[in-house]
């Protein structure tokens, strides 16, 4: 007598459970990548509240007579309110700096050495004030405060304050 009806065979069982393992496999992966975007863009915050922690370091100290680099644990201490907020996953360890000290061409950086080059590149990619070698990210900063002689906040902040060494 011949059997009706859909039989399960051994061939389309293993296509079955293929399919289902790559359906499985594709949505963890999806969601091991959107977990590493947000890895990223908060690697990127904390970068964004270093550079303005370094901002409000360089106008208290610009006019110093001997002017000393911030630190990271300086500007978390002084400069930055919540301190957890640039702590990563990764533990990327960020590198504050500034350039150009007292003249118009005064740049803040923050340096990071990401885990490998693929994920600095995403950086150099994404970010329009970064620069990638190999696995190092740095970010670039310039003042929030003009310094420019024909600017109106640099007049108003001059005719309060006096004449000061800092552009």
């Amino acid at each position: 007598m011949k059997q009706r009806g859909f039989m399960l065979n051994l061939p389309s069982l293993v296509i079955a459970l293929a399919l289902s393992a790559i359906v499985t496999l594709s949505t963890f992966q999806s969601s091991r990548t959107e977990l590493k975007l947000q890895s990223y863009d908060g690697i990127d915050f904390s970068a964004r509240i270093i550079g303005k922690a370094i901002n409000g370091y360089y106008l208290n100290h610009c006019s110093d007579s001997s002017f000393s680099q911030p630190t990271l644990a300086g500007l978390k201490s002084s400069y930055i309110q919540n301190p957890s907020v640039i702590e990563t996953p990764e533990n990327i360890a960020f590198v504050p700096s500034v350039s150009g000290v007292g003249t118009e061409e005064v740049t803040y950086y923050v340096t990071a050495n990401m885990p490998d080059s693929a994920t600095a590149k995403w950086f150099e990619r994404k970010k329009s004030n970064t620069s990638v070698t190999n696995t190092q990210v740095q970010w670039a900063f310039r003042p929030t405060l003009s310094s420019e002689t024909n600017s109106i906040r640099y007049r108003q902040l001059r005719a309060a304050y006096g004449n000061d060494d800092c552009k």
